[in-house]
């Protein structure tokens, strides 16, 4: 894989190579979304739907690492750059999702304008 001139330009067959790594955080999100339709008090479905697999990503991320190094571990090394910002953009739907039940901004965003 070559890394494009920005580092920020990927299609979908550029994530072939890391599928287990993708398919984690996917299957992680979704069962995320569907335990925080459930179990959050956000009084919006729409919001707890997107902090249940926003707090799911990261650990699913944290999974779909272990499944890439038993499936495919010569991924890593050519594929870094990717992995890397998969686990940014994991780490940072996930430490937005903490903050905003913290600073108990679900109420306040299930406001209508």
């Amino acid at each position: 894989m070559q890394e494009p001139q920005f580092g920020s330009r990927y299609s979908l067959s550029d994530l072939q190579p890391v599928w287990p790594v993708m398919l984690a955080v996917l299957l992680a999100e979704l069962i995320g979304a569907a335990i925080g339709y459930y179990a959050l008090s956000a009084p919006h479905p729409i919001l707890r739907l997107w902090l249940g697999a926003a707090l799911a990503a990261l650990p699913g991320y944290a999974l779909g690492l272990i499944l890439q190094r038993k499936l495919r571990p010569d991924r890593f090394r050519t594929h870094r750059p990717l992995i890397r910002r998969l686990g940014v953009l994991a780490a940072l739907l996930t430490l937005t999702a903490v903050g905003i039940l913290i600073c108990g901004l679900d109420a306040l965003l299930a406001r209508p304008v």
